[in-house]
């Protein structure tokens, strides 16, 4: 079963790089429309297509998950029907003219594909790795967003025609594709690849039921995809959960979108695209490191969580202290902000696991891709008018490292909450 564990990881790992490269690029996508003289477009116009596409990847992650679930659709069939979706939204990108074009094609087509993409993995996550190893090989396949950023960075930074990167990209879809079909129940049987946990089907059962039993059955299940979308909503130590990561993904992605601007305010546009190949190349490595120690038990996912963010806020502070330093403002991006993008998901992935159950897990990872994405985006809005306002991003850094204070103590809240819950399940059973 080793080397069937194996290809899973690799065919995960290619899964994500294709998200995690198009989510996290989408920078130099908008730098080149908005220097392009055939579009024509603003800064402001060419930012709107990223807005549009960041929306439409993360808000709409419970509503799609939740119909996932009710028609039992596998994470397999999702793969191999974005692939040529994103393949031939590509292909039309690359020849687009006008602003509406491109949001059509960008700003929805290909974000879209990109949240199918980034579910379909969580709920493939749980189907085909055993639970005592989940955390290391989640860590091994979640580093592929460190390597999708490193491609699309290189590719960026060695082809300077927005459009030629379009048409070679246009090959992320075709892989999606062959993973899909890897990871059919067809191949998955020829293969020997072992699906560990799958929401029941009992049209597939082999077992003689009697009519009235799975009436029963079919009642139940029927209800549980109803009810799942909502259900995980009740959990108390879920919703603390959710409010800790509101902060993180705002701040991981306010960062994101901002340092490389502060960057190329004191250095070379050449630096900052340097810096983030670095970003994507750390946390290649580093997810699976902290898979790997929180697999062995070296150290809590709530200890991780609170120890990379007091790192996230001296990190926050010396850049304010430091503004004009380039080798500061470059360190921090390739050291400590690739270090916490890389801990953050995983850790968050880990607690999730210990709160709901088989079946609301990948339900509440869409609610949390929908609840960083919200808070992104307002936070996005936020800094950008601090700055167009102060011309300044001190205010802005400081408030950052306050939420994550606030995170620090929210996270000390929900280690009570959470162990006066499990104390309770016994009880309750």
């Amino acid at each position: 079963m080793i080397w069937q564990e194996g290809l899973v990881i690799v065919l995960l790992f290619w899964a994500y790089a294709i998200a995690g490269g198009f989510m996290y690029c989408a920078g130099f996508l908008q730098a080149a429309w908005a220097n392009s003289p055939s579009l024509n477009l603003s800064p402001s116009e060419a930012s709107l297509i990223n807005g549009i596409a960041f929306t439409v990847t993360l808000i709409p992650a419970p509503l799609v998950q939740a119909v996932f679930r009710r028609f039992n659709i596998r994470p397999w069939s999702v793969l191999a029907a974005t692939g040529p979706v994103l393949s031939a939204s590509l292909l039309v990108s690359s020849y687009c003219q006008t602003l509406a074009q491109l949001v059509f094609t960008n700003g929805i087509c290909i974000a879209a594909c990109v949240m199918l993409t980034i579910l379909s993995y969580f709920m493939a996550i749980y189907e085909y790795f055993p639970d005592r190893k989940i955390y290391f090989y989640h860590g091994l396949s979640m580093g592929g967003s460190g390597f999708g950023i490193l491609v699309q960075s290189l590719l960026y930074r060695l082809i300077d025609d927005w459009r030629m990167v379009e048409l070679l990209n246009t090959a992320a879809g075709g892989l999606l594709l062959v993973i899909g079909l890897i990871l059919s129940p067809a191949s998955c049987r020829k293969l020997g690849i072992r699906r560990y946990h799958q929401t029941p089907n009992i049209e597939e059962s082999s077992l003689i039921i009697p009519k009235e039993d799975t009436d029963t059955i079919e009642r139940e299940i029927s209800q549980s995809k109803h009810s799942s979308l909502l259900s995980v909503l009740k959990n108390p130590p879920f919703l603390i959960l959710l409010l800790m990561f509101m902060f993180t993904g705002m701040v991981i992605n306010v960062v994101m979108t901002f340092q490389f601007e502060r960057m190329n305010r004191i250095g070379s546009e050449d630096s900052s695209t340097l810096a983030f190949m670095v970003c994507g190349g750390i946390q290649t490595i580093f997810r699976p490191i902290f898979g790997l120690t929180n697999n062995n038990g070296f150290i809590t996912p709530v200890q991780m969580c609170q120890l990379m963010k007091i790192l996230m806020i001296i990190g926050l502070v010396l850049c304010n202290v430091l503004s004009d330093s380039f080798y500061y403002q470059f360190g921090f991006v390739v050291s400590i902000l690739a270090i916490f993008q890389a801990s953050a998901t995983t850790t968050d992935l880990l607690m999730i696991k210990e709160e709901l159950s088989e079946e609301d897990k990948a339900s509440g990872m869409a609610w949390m891709n929908m609840i960083g994405g919200a808070s992104s985006i307002a936070g996005i809005l936020l800094v950008g008018y601090s700055y167009d306002v102060t011309g300044s991003f001190l205010t802005s850094y400081y408030c950052l490292a306050g939420s994550l204070a606030a995170n620090i103590l929210l996270s000390v809240y929900y280690q009570s909450i959470s162990r006066s819950n499990r104390r309770s399940r016994p009880q309750q059973e």
